[in-house]
């Protein structure tokens, strides 16, 4: 599998909505928010706006959405995004993971399939 990005991310939709009859989307993306929220995950209904915090026009994405604060929103979010601590997105994104898997396998049936699609990665769950 390869990393989704803004430059991908309509092929990797597209692709979803070919292989899977009306698919239910997860879609998870590290953003910007306050100082005091950074750190936290959100959880939202409705689709996912990635590159909203950076001014980019990219597709709306998912039936909900989850997404982890990993910096703070500024009027110059270019640079604030090269002072990111990427130890931090990788923390939040083990959590997410975790929890969707720990659902995942508590209460699907064993029939039923679920990828977690990643703004960042796409990963799907373990086979039980």
């Amino acid at each position: 599998m390869h990393p989704v990005h803004a430059g991908n991310l309509q092929l990797y939709i597209d692709k979803i909505n070919e292989t899977f009859v009306d698919p239910f989307i997860i879609a998870i993306d590290a953003s910007l928010g306050r100082e005091e929220h950074i750190g936290l995950i959100t959880l939202g209904e409705g689709p996912l706006k990635p590159g909203l915090g950076v001014k980019k026009k990219l597709p709306e994405v998912g039936a909900v959405h989850i997404t982890g604060i990993v910096n703070s929103s500024s009027n110059s979010n270019h640079s604030i995004l090269q002072t990111t601590r990427l130890y931090l997105i990788i923390q939040l994104a083990d959590v997410i993971f975790n929890a969707l898997n720990a659902q995942y396998i508590n209460y699907y049936p064993k029939n039923y399939s679920l990828m977690v699609i990643s703004y960042s990665c796409i990963q799907p769950l373990p086979a039980k």
